[in-house]
């Protein structure tokens, strides 16, 4: 049976449509050609190449090649942020957590929700990806918010999810916002919205909108 070697620079990861389980593509070239099912042909080739008795070395070093396939984003401790979200980016304050390919671009970061506010899309303790530079209307969307001028005594900071809401005038001259409401979505209807209006709006930064959970 000839060998066969994987061509440089043609491993690609994706997803299989139906289950959005990853796969890894690849191409390789053969020496000689391919006389048995292509099935049996792969998988006898890919038992001969491996050890006959991992030991503890082989093992790690699999892992560790593994590993360097992943995708990461940061992922952020809010609860314990004593700092502003561009000072936490600029001094590295996060960690690395894998995700899929699509989301390991500098678009997107992770961070942990804590609380019940949003129970009913977001459970208490989540780890959820968010996307940076919201864009088009914010009104309905769940965004990650900081604000300097408020406290949410879930993540214990100036930082909260929340649902964005607004409300608008218009004029002749155009439209300004009376107020903007972060609302709850929770089973516990003890929650209430947070109002920001010009007195407290003056350090409000959208940091980013919530995409999915990652984890719970």
């Amino acid at each position: 049976m000839g060998d066969a070697s994987i061509i440089k620079d043609s491993i690609q990861q994706a997803e299989m449509p139906d289950s959005g389980q990853p796969v890894v593509h690849f191409k390789f070239q053969l020496e000689q050609p391919v006389k048995d099912d292509l099935y049996n042909y792969i998988t006898a080739v890919n038992r001969e190449k491996l050890p006959k008795n991992n030991s503890k070395s082989e093992i790690q070093l699999i892992k560790k090649e593994e590993k360097t396939l992943q995708f990461t984003i940061p992922i952020y401790n809010f609860l314990a942020a004593a700092g502003r979200f561009s000072e936490m980016q600029d001094k590295k304050e996060y960690n690395l957590i894998p995700v899929q390919e699509r989301y390991a671009t500098d678009d997107y970061f992770a961070c942990k929700v804590i609380g019940e506010s949003m129970n009913k899309v977001i459970p208490n303790n989540s780890i959820c990806i968010f996307k940076k530079n919201v864009t088009g209307s914010r009104s309905g969307k769940i965004l990650l918010i900081e604000n300097s001028d408020s406290f949410d005594p879930d993540f214990n900071s100036a930082f909260t999810v929340k649902t964005y809401s607004s409300e608008k005038t218009i004029t002749e001259e155009g439209w300004q916002h009376n107020s903007i409401v972060l609302k709850p979505n929770s089973y516990d209807a003890s929650f209430n919205s947070i109002i920001i209006n010009e007195e407290n709006s003056s350090e409000m930064r959208i940091i980013g909108e919530f995409v999915q959970v990652l984890e719970n």
